[in-house]
């Protein structure tokens, strides 16, 4: 029995589908506070850099541009998800295998990248513990407080609907409806081939 190229997706496929516009929400959400905390690193790391000068801490810089160079690279992934899974959300309900492999394979490289952003997340370059006091509360100024806890719940959030996205197309269902279709004979195809049985 075959199906009609226009045939609606099962649930497993409509799941997937919001599921990886879920991801893009998170994407934006996550572009915006990194741009927020990028803003403040921006606007204390003048002002923490005077105040490492002062207490004769060579390395400070190498910290701001660490911090700088994480966020920037979060921003980038981010804005690279939305994309992405945005347009993924909406080709896979197309009855194509390559929307499927396309997802898996986008699935499998923002779990990289985004293991990656969080190895080198920013909270990573804080000063070494037994730093200063005044150190320590310098660094806290630079980078909100807020930022670490609301990143890791992002990524959390878009990590886990791309894996469950994923799950969701290796069901036997979106299997069958992205498997190739033979069209069936039409019923003129049909007439004539009765009219030509009944001639011979």
């Amino acid at each position: 029995m075959t199906t009609s190229s226009d045939a609606r997706p099962p649930r497993s496929v409509v799941l997937a589908s919001l599921l990886l516009a879920g991801t893009a929400v998170f994407g934006a959400i996550d572009v915006i506070a990194t741009w927020v905390a990028a803003g403040q690193v921006n606007d204390a790391a003048p002002g923490f850099l005077q105040a490492m000068s002062a207490l004769a801490v060579d390395d400070a810089p190498d910290w701001v541009d660490r911090v700088q160079g994480a966020l920037n690279y979060s921003v980038a992934v981010a804005a690279g998800a939305i994309v992405v899974f945005a347009v993924l959300a909406l080709v896979v309900r197309r009855r194509t295998q390559a929307a499927r492999v396309a997802v898996w394979g986008a699935a499998l490289l923002a779990v990289f990248l985004f293991g990656v952003g969080l190895a080198n997340s920013p909270e990573n370059f804080s000063p070494p513990d037994g730093s200063r006091e005044v150190i320590e509360q310098a660094w806290s100024v630079l980078l909100p407080g807020w930022y670490a806890n609301t990143r890791s719940l992002l990524i959390t959030g878009e990590l886990l609907t791309v894996v469950v996205a994923s799950l969701a197309l290796m069901r036997t269902s979106a299997g069958e409806f992205y498997r190739r279709q033979v069209a069936e004979p039409g019923l003129g195809a049909f007439l004539v081939e009765r009219q030509g049985q009944q001639t011979d």
